[in-house]
């Protein structure tokens, strides 16, 4: 079985306040915290898939990849209270909304600009999170300081 990074964390986070058992909540930083220094899904700081390299074009699927991502992310961010999580949160609204909108506020599947960056309603939907910052800090858990 393979366990995507977004939804991953995301389960271990809802586990982790089901159960109260903060080694779920480590599981999920584990993964969240190796999605965003994975070469491979994070490039120059920004949250990558792998059909943003050019001429690449994005399935359905990999177009809601970042939003689902993201919107798992900042639950996780803001259960941890973590800075580096609300660091890496801003860093994708800040280049998204800078580098990935069209004269008509349209955002592209290719949060870092590159061209061709195609629009559709799954690039729109997926960029939900962006509108609901986490908190800049709320720890909830007795599992160590926010890092």
């Amino acid at each position: 079985m393979e366990l995507q990074p977004g939804p991953g964390h995301r389960c271990f986070t809802e586990l982790w306040r089901t159960t109260d058992d903060s080694s779920l909540l480590t599981t999920a930083r584990t993964l969240a915290d190796a999605a965003i220094s994975s070469p491979t899904l994070t490039s120059g700081g920004v949250l990558t898939e792998s059909c943003d390299v050019r001429p690449a074009s994005c399935d359905d699927n990999q177009k809601q990849f970042k939003g689902i991502f993201m919107r798992n992310f900042a639950d996780l961010a803001k259960a941890t209270g973590s800075s580096t999580y609300r660091a890496y949160f801003e860093k994708q609204a800040d280049t998204l909304w800078a580098s990935d909108r069209s004269t008509l506020n349209a955002l592209g599947e290719r949060w870092a600009g590159t061209s061709p960056n195609q629009t559709d309603w799954r690039t729109q939907a997926a960029a939900h999170w962006r509108r609901s910052p986490p908190p800049r800090a709320e720890p909830q858990c007795g599992c160590g300081t926010p890092g």
